[in-house]
């Protein structure tokens, strides 16, 4: 009885190849900013070779517009969380001249989360969408599993009285993305106003939606 309820978590820290591809290329990347840490994308490739998605993700722009015209009270907290990205420095402005060259645009949805008081939307940007049959997450290394396992978590309520919870506000913003990885990360947006042009940011801290986020 006690073999089969035996938990070894250990055997869990042997890395793949491709887990170790992802640590190497993040290794050199990773240094700390003033008070924050900056990284790259693990690529798959050097440099990611994609397709011109600019229409695929403008086409998605209209049709979020369309969607949140329906819903005002959702249309407002989306703008509002769109603003407050810009406006702490997780995306930053590309002008015309910044916008030749390799890039993708990444379309972006609201996830409503009922059972939060505080943040019931999340902006995720849509790593995952395809254009001529490839996303942006195809060519990034998703790397190693660092969480915990949640059996892990759970049996160490076990062991004492107290258990101490800490949670981190917007995780991944917290982490900025090297220079030359955040074009690959552009949106588009025009604060749900059709009337006005619309204007390209980039990604400059990690985002919601990159399969290699969570490494």
């Amino acid at each position: 009885m006690w073999n089969l309820d035996s938990w070894e978590s250990k055997k869990r820290n042997v890395r793949t190849p491709e887990e170790r591809l992802a640590v190497s290329k993040t290794a050199g990347s990773l240094k700390l900013v003033g008070n924050r840490y900056e990284i790259g994308i693990p690529w798959t490739d050097e440099r990611p070779e994609l397709p011109d998605n600019r229409k695929a993700a403008g086409n998605r722009l209209l049709s979020l517009e369309r969607t949140l015209s329906k819903k005002p009270t959702l249309a407002t907290r989306y703008r509002e969380v769109m603003q407050a990205n810009i406006k702490k420095g997780y995306f930053e402005t590309v002008d015309s001249t910044e916008e030749t060259g390799p890039g993708w645009y990444l379309p972006h949805f609201p996830v409503v989360r009922e059972d939060k008081a505080t943040t019931k939307v999340r902006i995720v940007y849509d790593s995952a969408a395809r254009t001529e049959g490839v996303s942006l997450n195809d060519v990034m290394l998703p790397g190693p599993k660092l969480q915990l396992d949640v059996v892990d978590v759970l049996l160490r309520f076990r062991r004492r009285r107290i258990a101490i919870v800490g949670d981190i506000k917007e995780m991944f913003s917290q982490i900025v993305m090297a220079k030359e990885d955040r074009p690959y990360h552009r949106i588009l947006w025009r604060d749900l106003d059709t009337s006005r042009p619309v204007t390209v940011y980039q990604a400059a801290h990690l985002t919601f939606g990159d399969c290699a986020s969570l490494y």
